[in-house]
Protein backbone atom coordinates (compact mmCIF):
# COMPACT_ATOMS: atom_id res chain seq x y z
CA UNK A 1 0.00 0.00 0.00
CA UNK A 2 1.04 3.61 -0.66
CA UNK A 3 1.22 6.66 0.84
CA UNK A 4 -0.92 9.11 -1.45
CA UNK A 5 -1.67 11.50 0.87
CA UNK A 6 0.99 14.14 0.59
CA UNK A 7 1.58 16.14 3.71
CA UNK A 8 2.39 14.23 5.96
CA UNK A 9 4.71 10.62 5.52
CA UNK A 10 3.20 7.62 6.70
CA UNK A 11 4.84 5.37 8.97
CA UNK A 12 6.16 2.99 6.60
CA UNK A 13 7.64 6.17 4.90
CA UNK A 14 9.47 7.17 7.50
CA UNK A 15 10.36 2.57 8.20
CA UNK A 16 11.78 2.67 4.68
CA UNK A 17 15.65 2.25 5.47
CA UNK A 18 16.76 0.29 2.04
CA UNK A 19 15.42 -0.80 -1.01
CA UNK A 20 15.72 -4.82 -1.55
CA UNK A 21 16.33 -4.41 -5.45
CA UNK A 22 19.43 -1.93 -5.09
CA UNK A 23 20.52 -2.01 -1.03
CA UNK A 24 22.99 0.42 -1.56
CA UNK A 25 20.91 3.32 -3.12
CA UNK A 26 21.90 6.45 -1.48
CA UNK A 27 18.39 7.72 -1.81
CA UNK A 28 14.86 6.71 -3.04
CA UNK A 29 11.51 7.85 -4.69
CA UNK A 30 8.99 6.37 -2.93
CA UNK A 31 5.91 8.00 -4.74
CA UNK A 32 5.66 10.18 -7.68
CA UNK A 33 2.39 10.85 -9.17
CA UNK A 34 0.92 13.08 -12.31
CA UNK A 35 -2.03 14.68 -13.41
CA UNK A 36 -2.76 15.95 -16.84
CA UNK A 37 -5.96 17.89 -17.73
CA UNK A 38 -6.99 19.44 -20.77
CA UNK A 39 -9.01 22.99 -19.75
CA UNK A 40 -11.61 24.73 -22.18
CA UNK A 41 -12.06 28.58 -22.24
CA UNK A 42 -15.30 29.08 -20.98
CA UNK A 43 -14.74 26.95 -17.41
CA UNK A 44 -15.24 23.27 -19.00
CA UNK A 45 -12.37 20.85 -17.36
CA UNK A 46 -11.96 17.25 -18.31
CA UNK A 47 -12.32 14.66 -15.59
CA UNK A 48 -12.10 10.72 -15.12
CA UNK A 49 -15.71 8.70 -15.81
CA UNK A 50 -15.40 8.03 -12.10
CA UNK A 51 -16.13 11.49 -11.27
CA UNK A 52 -19.81 12.47 -10.47
CA UNK A 53 -19.98 14.91 -12.88
CA UNK A 54 -21.90 15.75 -15.97
CA UNK A 55 -21.61 13.43 -19.08
CA UNK A 56 -19.71 15.22 -22.00
CA UNK A 57 -22.51 15.99 -24.46
CA UNK A 58 -22.12 18.26 -27.79
CA UNK A 59 -25.25 20.54 -26.27
CA UNK A 60 -23.47 21.42 -22.59
CA UNK A 61 -20.26 21.56 -24.34
CA UNK A 62 -21.83 24.69 -26.52
CA UNK A 63 -23.05 25.83 -23.17
CA UNK A 64 -19.14 26.62 -22.01
CA UNK A 65 -18.27 27.82 -25.59
CA UNK A 66 -16.90 25.40 -28.25
CA UNK A 67 -16.77 21.94 -28.75
CA UNK A 68 -13.74 22.57 -30.87
CA UNK A 69 -9.80 22.49 -30.20
CA UNK A 70 -7.89 25.38 -30.74
CA UNK A 71 -5.14 27.47 -29.28
CA UNK A 72 -7.25 29.70 -28.48
CA UNK A 73 -9.60 27.62 -26.52
CA UNK A 74 -7.83 24.95 -24.58
CA UNK A 75 -4.84 24.32 -22.32
CA UNK A 76 -3.47 21.98 -20.07
CA UNK A 77 -2.74 21.54 -16.48
CA UNK A 78 -0.06 18.98 -14.88
CA UNK A 79 -0.47 18.40 -11.25
CA UNK A 80 3.12 17.33 -9.94
CA UNK A 81 3.70 15.50 -7.04
CA UNK A 82 6.60 13.50 -5.38
CA UNK A 83 7.85 11.82 -2.33
CA UNK A 84 11.45 11.23 -2.08
CA UNK A 85 13.31 9.97 0.86
CA UNK A 86 17.33 10.27 1.41
CA UNK A 87 18.78 6.73 2.56
CA UNK A 88 22.37 7.81 3.46
CA UNK A 89 24.15 11.20 4.02
CA UNK A 90 26.06 10.42 0.72
CA UNK A 91 23.04 10.94 -1.45
CA UNK A 92 22.02 14.29 0.08
CA UNK A 93 22.35 15.68 -3.66
CA UNK A 94 19.16 13.94 -4.98
CA UNK A 95 17.07 16.05 -3.15
CA UNK A 96 17.77 18.84 -5.65
CA UNK A 97 15.46 18.50 -8.92
CA UNK A 98 15.48 20.36 -12.15
CA UNK A 99 11.75 20.74 -13.68
CA UNK A 100 12.21 21.75 -17.23
CA UNK A 101 9.36 23.96 -18.65
CA UNK A 102 8.61 25.70 -21.68
CA UNK A 103 9.29 29.00 -22.74
CA UNK A 104 9.10 30.36 -26.07
CA UNK A 105 12.01 33.46 -26.61
CA UNK A 106 10.52 35.03 -29.13
CA UNK A 107 6.71 34.24 -28.33
CA UNK A 108 5.85 36.55 -24.94
CA UNK A 109 2.25 34.82 -24.58
CA UNK A 110 3.93 31.10 -25.29
CA UNK A 111 5.31 29.96 -22.29
CA UNK A 112 4.22 27.48 -19.18
CA UNK A 113 3.55 29.07 -15.71
CA UNK A 114 4.35 27.35 -12.20
CA UNK A 115 1.28 26.98 -9.97
CA UNK A 116 1.51 26.20 -6.03
CA UNK A 117 5.01 25.29 -6.51
CA UNK A 118 5.88 23.82 -2.81
CA UNK A 119 8.88 21.60 -1.24
CA UNK A 120 9.09 20.66 2.13
CA UNK A 121 11.55 18.75 4.19
CA UNK A 122 10.94 16.10 6.88
CA UNK A 123 12.95 14.85 9.72
CA UNK A 124 12.75 12.68 13.17
CA UNK A 125 14.45 14.62 15.77
CA UNK A 126 14.33 12.95 18.99
CA UNK A 127 11.20 11.25 18.20
CA UNK A 128 9.27 13.81 16.76
CA UNK A 129 8.63 15.44 13.19
CA UNK A 130 10.46 18.33 12.12
CA UNK A 131 8.85 20.17 9.19
CA UNK A 132 10.40 22.91 7.05
CA UNK A 133 9.06 24.72 4.37
CA UNK A 134 11.97 25.81 1.68
CA UNK A 135 11.71 29.22 0.78
CA UNK A 136 11.07 30.69 -2.99
CA UNK A 137 15.07 31.26 -2.74
CA UNK A 138 15.81 28.08 -3.44
CA UNK A 139 14.36 28.35 -6.67
CA UNK A 140 16.74 29.29 -9.87
CA UNK A 141 15.42 29.50 -13.14
CA UNK A 142 17.82 29.08 -16.32
CA UNK A 143 17.21 29.45 -19.96
CA UNK A 144 18.47 26.48 -22.04
CA UNK A 145 17.51 27.21 -25.35
CA UNK A 146 15.61 29.57 -27.25
CA UNK A 147 12.14 26.97 -26.19
CA UNK A 148 12.67 25.70 -22.72
CA UNK A 149 13.91 26.58 -19.14
CA UNK A 150 14.78 24.86 -16.45
CA UNK A 151 13.90 25.35 -12.55
CA UNK A 152 16.63 24.28 -10.36
CA UNK A 153 15.34 23.22 -6.99
CA UNK A 154 18.48 23.59 -3.96
CA UNK A 155 17.15 21.63 -0.85
CA UNK A 156 19.29 22.60 2.11
CA UNK A 157 19.68 20.66 5.65
CA UNK A 158 18.65 17.16 4.30
CA UNK A 159 20.96 13.68 5.94
CA UNK A 160 20.02 10.23 5.95
CA UNK A 161 16.68 9.65 7.17
CA UNK A 162 15.11 12.97 5.56
CA UNK A 163 11.98 12.87 3.60
CA UNK A 164 11.19 15.30 0.46
CA UNK A 165 7.76 16.71 -1.05
CA UNK A 166 7.62 18.44 -3.97
CA UNK A 167 4.18 19.64 -4.94
CA UNK A 168 3.22 22.06 -8.48
CA UNK A 169 0.86 22.68 -10.82
CA UNK A 170 2.26 23.15 -14.37
CA UNK A 171 -0.26 25.37 -16.24
CA UNK A 172 0.53 25.17 -20.13
CA UNK A 173 -0.92 26.49 -23.58
CA UNK A 174 0.12 23.50 -25.57
CA UNK A 175 -2.56 21.47 -26.27
CA UNK A 176 -1.24 19.54 -28.45
CA UNK A 177 1.46 18.82 -26.76
CA UNK A 178 2.32 16.34 -23.73
CA UNK A 179 4.92 16.35 -21.31
CA UNK A 180 6.20 12.75 -21.09
CA UNK A 181 6.02 10.89 -17.82
CA UNK A 182 9.89 9.07 -16.70
CA UNK A 183 8.79 6.24 -15.05
CA UNK A 184 12.12 5.54 -13.75
CA UNK A 185 15.00 7.95 -12.32
CA UNK A 186 18.26 7.81 -11.45
CA UNK A 187 17.55 6.29 -7.76
CA UNK A 188 14.70 3.70 -7.54
CA UNK A 189 11.06 4.45 -7.85
CA UNK A 190 9.18 2.46 -5.35
CA UNK A 191 5.34 3.84 -6.70
CA UNK A 192 4.53 5.76 -9.89
CA UNK A 193 1.54 6.59 -11.71
CA UNK A 194 0.51 9.29 -14.68
CA UNK A 195 -3.16 9.74 -14.74
CA UNK A 196 -4.37 11.56 -18.21
CA UNK A 197 -8.10 12.78 -18.90
CA UNK A 198 -8.50 13.03 -22.65
CA UNK A 199 -11.84 14.52 -24.22
CA UNK A 200 -13.50 11.82 -26.09
CA UNK A 201 -13.72 13.39 -29.51
CA UNK A 202 -9.82 13.70 -29.17
CA UNK A 203 -7.91 10.94 -30.69
CA UNK A 204 -4.78 9.39 -28.83
CA UNK A 205 -3.06 5.88 -29.32
CA UNK A 206 -2.81 4.13 -26.15
CA UNK A 207 0.22 2.12 -26.30
CA UNK A 208 0.05 -1.74 -24.24
CA UNK A 209 3.23 -1.18 -22.16
CA UNK A 210 6.02 -3.10 -22.70
CA UNK A 211 6.83 -4.36 -18.95
CA UNK A 212 4.33 -6.15 -17.59
CA UNK A 213 4.66 -4.12 -13.90
CA UNK A 214 3.08 -0.78 -15.99
CA UNK A 215 -0.41 -1.37 -16.04
CA UNK A 216 -2.94 0.74 -18.18
CA UNK A 217 -6.20 1.51 -17.68
CA UNK A 218 -8.65 3.63 -20.38
CA UNK A 219 -12.06 5.18 -19.24
CA UNK A 220 -14.09 7.38 -21.26
CA UNK A 221 -14.07 10.74 -20.62
CA UNK A 222 -17.03 13.05 -19.10
CA UNK A 223 -16.95 16.74 -18.83
CA UNK A 224 -17.39 19.75 -15.20
CA UNK A 225 -18.93 22.78 -16.40
CA UNK A 226 -18.12 25.76 -14.20
CA UNK A 227 -20.09 28.75 -13.77
CA UNK A 228 -22.25 28.19 -16.54
CA UNK A 229 -26.36 27.67 -15.89
CA UNK A 230 -27.81 24.87 -17.77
Amino acid sequence: AQNLKFGKPSQADWDFTAWKQTPDAEAVVLCKTMKAEYRLAGGANMYSASSPNLSMRSQMMASSGSLSISPDNTTMTYDVKMRLKILKDSGAGYANVDIVYFDDKNEKNSHDEFYSLKVVTFDNVNGKVKRTVVPNTAFKDERIDDHYRVRHIVVPGVKAGTIVEYQYQLFSPRYAFLYDWQLEEMIPVVYTKCEMNIPAFLNYDMQIPADGLVKKSVMASSVMLENVNI
